[in-house]
């Protein structure tokens, strides 16, 4: 049987080739589709970079094993809650999260844009998307899922009462990057699927990992937080069997965002607890990324943030990006839950000129999601 590494190697995309010399679109986007499946297909009219989420709904869906009791915590030498705060208390409470028999997960996502008005610029999430996704905790116990577009909604209520100054308009014409679009204010139908072994058409039936791994692979995977920075930073065959080429450290090709990155992706479906709070540590203590505090998501939900700065300059070119942000990984200080990402801005230009540093560039974040012994069903409202 392979391990771990050798199933990861398989998964590497050309472009992480060892050169270094690619975009940071590129690397981005490419790092992640290393760990996406296919999944049901939903319109997307992005304008820029978009980080999907790991999909967890189709082949190669990410899972732990069964269990009804809460994991025990760590040793003896562990710290009391007491002594901890931010990231590694959420850490902490992470090591407590309940597993069952089905795992549930209801992703929102969205790109934030600027509508121009004579009475005055507002801004709006747009091109949004809700994805239901559950999945079995066993193989042969199915998934599915269903996906819905949503409507453009002003982000905040300064934007809200700068819309209904401008008429309360239900379509608007927004640029994304050479031309113009359209955004509606309706939301839309569910679109459903489910794996064959329910009826359905997908090909994926619940029991598994992401990249096909089984449970008792990834749960080979180490819980101490230095031996699984080097599992992950610092071993040339994690991605492919050329990672690094010769005289190359880890740092020069695992830079802070591309670290950032590769453990949203694997924070992105249910872990076992414990390798989660591990994950949550190792990010923490990598040079490059800073913990925030008092962070609020989207959806309106506080809670502590591991962020990293987007580099001023595209990798690979000296064209330097017309506006500064930063990349944050939102989690639940109370729980320990991943609540997803956001970009946030940090530097006001071109088409952010006439925002303030804070403001949403984009998000993909969980409104709902942990484990259940029913069949998940989506959600009839709008997300909350």
């Amino acid at each position: 049987m392979k391990d771990i590494i050798e199933q990861l190697a398989e998964a590497r995309p050309d472009h992480l080739d060892g050169t270094g010399q690619v975009d940071r679109s590129t690397r981005t986007s490419e790092l992640n589709r290393a760990f996406a499946q296919p999944r049901t297909a939903r319109r997307r009219r992005r304008g820029r970079l978009v980080l999907p989420l790991v999909a967890v709904g189709a082949a190669g869906a990410v899972l732990i094993a069964v269990s009804d009791t809460r994991p025990a915590r760590t040793g003896h030498n562990a710290p009391s809650p007491r002594a901890l705060s931010g990231i590694l208390l959420a850490a902490h409470n992470a090591e407590a999260l309940p597993t069952g028999k089905y795992w549930f997960a209801d992703e929102v996502l969205a790109d934030s844009y600027v509508v121009k008005a004579k009475t005055g610029d507002y801004a709006v999430s747009a091109f949004g998307s809700e994805d239901f996704r559950w999945t079995a905790s066993t193989v042969g116990g199915g998934d599915g899922g269903a996906s819905r577009d949503l409507p453009f909604r002003p982000v905040s209520a300064a934007d809200a009462a700068a819309w209904r100054r401008a008429g309360s308009p239900a379509t608007l014409r927004v640029r994304v990057d050479d031309h113009y679009d359209t955004l509606r204010s309706v939301t839309g139908r569910w679109t459903t699927w489910k794996s064959k072994l329910l009826g359905g058409t997908s090909d994926s039936s619940g029991g598994r990992f992401q990249l096909g791994l089984t449970v008792e692979q990834l749960e080979k995977l180490p819980t101490d937080q230095e031996k699984l920075a080097t599992l992950l930073f610092q071993s040339k065959r994690l991605f492919g069997k050329r990672l690094m080429s010769s005289g190359e450290s880890a740092s020069t090709k695992w830079a802070p965002l591309d670290q950032l990155n590769l453990v949203r992706a694997l924070l992105s479906g249910p872990l076992p607890p414990r390798t989660q709070a591990a994950l949550m540590r190792v990010l923490k203590a990598r040079p490059g990324i800073r913990e925030i505090g008092g962070v609020t998501d989207p959806l309106g939900r506080k809670g502590v943030a591991l962020a990293v700065e987007f580099p001023a300059e595209i990798r690979g070119s000296s064209e330097k990006m017309p506006w500064g942000s930063r990349l944050q990984l939102v989690f639940d200080v109370e729980t320990g839950k991943y609540l997803g990402y956001q970009e946030i801005l940090t530097r006001p230009g071109d088409r952010y000129a006439s925002t303030k540093p804070g403001f949403v560039i984009r998000y993909d974040v969980t409104s709902e999601s942990g484990w259940t012994n029913t069949r998940p069903t989506p959600p009839a409202g709008p997300p909350r």
